[in-house]
């Protein structure tokens, strides 16, 4: 299911499917959730900024984050990042008659960018197209809508390595499950099937 594959590869690239990823700005979890979005959901937060400790370059959480900060749950985690994407492709959808394909990329750049930024540059005539959109993003200046240069080539970075893994992530999957040991086999088939089950509950 592509759908699946585009949340499967934003685990991959947000924490590298490590539960216990904590962001530079603050954001946790498989999905990277920011704070706010995960108190909007009712999760709870730590008040104190996530304490870090380098990690062949990953920043981990401590125990006294994970007590406090339901981020760091996979299953909430998933479930609250899931939602949010549904949320920003179907309001992409209805907003600009988008189809659901293109729906999703745009929740991507959005989740990854901003929504309000995303409108922002809609409303200035960007393409309604994802690939001309980040083809755009990745050409143009855009300090005047609060967009750091930082942030645009992060979000240019992502989308193309986020396209790049669900172009061949069924062939991996494919790959590990003919290859891979039984009990690797049997990780991966328990992983994608507790993920797709969050995907089809949620969906429903």
């Amino acid at each position: 299911n592509a759908n699946i594959a585009l949340i499967m590869s934003m685990a991959k690239k947000e924490s590298s499917f490590y539960e216990g990823a904590a962001g530079r700005d603050n954001e946790a979890g498989l999905l990277q959730l920011s704070s706010g979005v995960a108190q909007q959901s009712g999760l709870s937060v730590s008040q104190k900024p996530l304490r870090r400790s380098s990690l062949l370059s990953k920043l981990l959480y401590t125990d006294r984050d994970a007590k406090e900060d339901e981020r760091f749950d996979p299953e909430k985690n998933l479930r609250v990042g899931i939602t949010y994407l549904f949320e920003l492709a179907r309001n992409f959808q209805k907003t600009y008659n988008l189809n659901e394909s293109d729906s999703f990329q745009f929740g991507l750049i959005a989740y990854n960018l901003g929504p309000a930024n995303v409108r922002k540059l809609f409303d200035i005539g960007y393409s309604k197209n994802p690939n001309e959109f980040i083809d755009r993003l990745a050409r143009e200046k855009l300090e005047s809508f609060g967009i750091s240069d930082r942030k645009r080539e992060v979000t240019v970075d992502y989308h193309i390595r986020t396209n790049r893994f669900m172009r061949d992530y069924e062939q991996r999957i494919a790959y590990m499950r003919r290859n891979g040991s039984p009990s690797l086999r049997e990780h991966i088939g328990s992983f994608l099937g507790s993920f797709g089950e969050i995907y089809q509950r949620l969906k429903s």
